[in-house]
């Protein structure tokens, strides 16, 4: 009952975004650091999908406007708000785009929301998605590695409405298993110690 009320309120694009200050302070400009770093390594990319965006994609802090993919309407419907109607409603394992039609691929935070068969058929559709010689960008949350020496993180992550929080382990393990990982770094991106995984693939 709790969990089906919290994704209800956290269905709702105001809440969403305040939980997200609260749990994840100093996360943008750790995340947006990372992001700027990505996109001076890679080749220049002329169009850009954010996977599973939410209601505003981080990629826009980097002056990237991709297009919007996300499950919920509410969502996306404050998402063409802001972007000019270039956000659309779909899922990560049955994108509604056309074969190698962009340049690189990116997503935040969707893996640990779906299970390991899913993200398999999800990273199947995000390379059918990707031009030849493209790129995806995976950021995901990971669990600490011990509870012990990061209990609020442990906490919070424990407490994530995403059903599937993994180890950089198992997370590496489904990822590699259905792709080419060309690199991988895990990262402590807020001040309560939340840790992510960040994995590039070339197709």
């Amino acid at each position: 009952m709790l969990s089906k009320i919290s994704s209800y309120l956290l269905d709702i694009p105001i809440i969403y975004n305040l939980t997200q200050k609260i749990f994840a302070p100093g996360a943008n400009k750790r995340i947006i650091h990372e992001i700027n770093s990505i996109i001076k390594k890679l080749p220049y990319a002329e169009s850009y999908l954010d996977v599973g965006c939410g209601p505003k994609s981080i990629l826009w802090k980097s002056g990237i406007k991709p297009i919007g993919l996300d499950v919920s309407t509410k969502y996306i419907n404050e998402y063409n708000k802001i972007s000019n109607n270039s956000g659309i409603v779909g899922k990560s394992d049955s994108i509604p785009l056309g074969n190698e039609s962009i340049d690189s691929i990116w997503s935040f935070g969707l893996f640990h929301h779906i299970s390991d068969k899913v993200v398999k058929f999800s990273l199947k559709e995000m390379l059918r998605v990707c031009k030849e010689k493209g790129h995806l960008i995976i950021f995901d949350a990971v669990l600490p590695k011990s509870y012990i020496n990061k209990p609020i993180a442990w906490l919070i992550r424990k407490a994530d409405r995403g059903r599937y929080m993994r180890n950089e382990k198992e997370l590496l393990f489904i990822i590699s298993n259905n792709s080419n990982i060309i690199y991988q770094q895990r990262i402590t991106y807020s001040y309560t110690g939340l840790e992510a995984l960040i994995i590039i693939i070339k197709k």
